[in-house]
């Protein structure tokens, strides 16, 4: 038996394979919920990477792909991540200050009824919904950018050589590594990396004029100004907000973000199934 076999029938019994559309549909019930608590309690949101880039050139999601991104300030993150009346029934919220077992510096709004599959070790307890990613400060200097970026890169790789199954990684050399690394990071609980590179990013960009997504591998830096003030671009038929500035973080992120990457580039999360408990 496969180790994705072994996670899977550690399901509970009865659990079922959810389709591409069902996965969908929670995960657009999630997104609903989540955007009614922000409102309720002025807290700023705003799609983010896939997504983002699905509203402006699809209206939705991009058609191979299989997640709902959102980003918040990071003063709106830590607020919703400690604020418990944010989880509604049957909804249940992942993040390194909910969830002391959770390994990622970002957190997860789900669907508790649900359960993912991935290609991570120890094997995380969450289910289908959306990923909330915190925007933070780059520094104002360029060697201070240079140190971050620097520790960012060890921080994430640590992360990853720690919980990613090296057999689903791409690359001899990278696969090598994560056999050698794996033992010898074994003793410290993921957890440590994701609140290290929190701790990095936070300290760092105090006094800093350009935005991003620090901690997850998103390197682009997006001027203050583009997230002033928002506006909005329909989501799967529904109009969701983005930052004025929107197609400046694209184009950091993307480049020519309107045309779509060739066939054999395109692709969501492979090692992902999810299934109804």
């Amino acid at each position: 038996m496969t180790v994705r076999e072994k996670d899977v029938a550690a399901l509970p019994p009865g659990s079922t394979p959810l389709t591409p559309e069902e996965v969908r549909a929670i995960q657009l019930a999630v997104l609903q919920e989540f955007s009614e608590v922000c409102q309720e309690r002025g807290l700023r949101w705003w799609l983010f990477a896939g997504s983002l880039l699905g509203a402006a050139r699809h209206e939705g999601f991009i058609p191979w792909d299989d997640d709902i991104d959102v980003a918040m300030p990071r003063p709106d993150f830590e607020r919703f991540c400690t604020d418990a009346a944010v989880v509604r029934a049957g909804r249940a919220l992942a993040s390194l200050r909910t969830d002391p077992d959770y390994s990622f510096p970002y957190a997860k709004l789900y669907d508790s009824g649900t359960r993912v599959v991935e290609h991570y070790r120890p094997q995380p307890v969450y289910g289908v919904g959306i990923d909330i990613f915190p925007v933070d400060t780059w520094p104002r200097a360029p060697l201070a950018r240079r140190g971050v970026s620097i520790g960012l890169l060890l921080l994430r790789g640590m992360l990853g050589v720690r919980i990613v199954e090296p057999d689903t990684l791409h690359g001899t050399a990278r696969r090598l590594v994560a056999r050698v690394g794996r033992p010898l990071l074994s003793p410290v609980h993921p957890r440590r990396f994701s609140a290290a590179l929190t701790r990095m990013v936070v300290r760092a960009g105090a006094r800093g004029t350009e935005r991003g997504v620090l901690v997850w591998g998103y390197e682009e830096r997006v001027s203050a100004a583009a997230f002033e003030d928002d506006v909005h671009l329909e989501f799967e038929g529904v109009a969701r907000p983005v930052p004025r500035g929107w197609s400046e973080w694209l184009t950091a992120a993307y480049g020519d973000y309107m045309t779509p990457p060739p066939e054999a580039a395109r692709g969501g999360h492979p090692h992902l199934t999810a299934y109804r408990l």
